[in-house]
């Protein structure tokens, strides 16, 4: 089935969706999850940058309570100081609550600016929808789901648990890398463009173990993206078997995207100089 796929794009970018304006991101957040706090507001747009893959116009790295933004923060409290949006505080039990609220003239920015704020509703949809958790839920779920350091981990076992990570995907990816290469419905050509982005991954996981300055959200969100591509690749291979030309090209989009998100990570954060940029340099 392989044989009847086009390869000839499967190395060029996939155009990843993105969202520039600071401002109206966190307003479009709040209107759709009203009253959460910092806390959320933090963890919901890391997981719309690293599961949902939307390129957000904040930066990630690893705090106390797992992946936080200081832009996002920034932004937050400049809204505030604008009036735009409000912290509400109530009781609850013992403890005073605090939460995020979108004030009148925030709102006005809202319904100023519609048809922005439905693109950015769209594209956060989806992350919105499948964590509808409370802040402590949220935030274990970023610590177990992308290989954040818990507290009652020393940094010599969690080092060595990353280590353990890195070498399991390493094997996995040279055993799809074998299948890859003795399979013979492929052609030659298709072959090594397939191959050489097992050697990028390959080498990107390499120098997430061994980078000493590498943040672990940052981290995280390398390992977790790599390791649902090499999965996919998986499912491919499985399918290639059958006649399922159709499941396999849509498989091979989602494929090509976690690629670019990657690259786009790895570049951003100068784990990796972007490889689509190297390529442009060499032609």
């Amino acid at each position: 089935m392989l044989s009847q796929i086009s390869f000839n794009d499967f190395s060029e970018e996939v155009k990843l969706q993105n969202i520039d304006n600071k401002n109206l991101t966190i307003l479009t957040l709040l209107s759709e999850k009203n009253k959460i706090g910092s806390t959320q507001v933090h963890k919901l747009m890391f997981l719309a940058f690293a599961e949902g893959r939307v390129i957000l116009p904040f930066s990630f790295a690893k705090w106390p309570h797992g992946p936080y933004s200081e832009d996002l923060q920034n932004s937050l409290l400049q809204l505030k100081k604008d009036n735009l949006v409000d912290m509400n505080k109530e009781n609850v039990i013992n403890f005073e609550k605090d939460s995020w609220i979108i004030s009148k003239t925030g709102q006005k920015i809202i319904d100023e600016n519609k048809q922005e704020v439905a693109h950015i509703k769209k594209l956060i949809k989806k992350t919105l929808k499948e964590h509808d958790e409370g802040a402590i839920s949220l935030e274990k779920y970023c610590y177990d789901n992308f290989f954040l350091k818990p507290k009652n981990k020393t940094d010599e076992e969690w080092t060595a648990s990353i280590k353990q990570k890195v070498e399991d995907l390493r094997t996995i990816l040279d055993s799809r890398k074998k299948e890859i290469a003795s399979f013979e419905e492929i052609e030659e050509t298709k072959r090594a463009i397939v191959l050489s982005s097992f050697d990028y991954m390959d080498h990107l996981l390499q120098k997430v173990f061994s980078l000493k300055n590498i943040d672990q959200v940052v981290q995280g969100v390398l390992l977790k993206n790599t390791e649902e591509y090499i999965n996919l690749w998986g499912e491919v291979l499985r399918l290639a078997k059958d006649d399922s030309t159709d499941k396999i090209k849509l498989l091979l989009f989602r494929i090509r995207e976690i690629f670019s998100f990657i690259n786009e990570v790895a570049s951003k954060y100068c784990v990796f100089e972007s490889i689509f940029n190297s390529q442009e340099k060499s032609e």
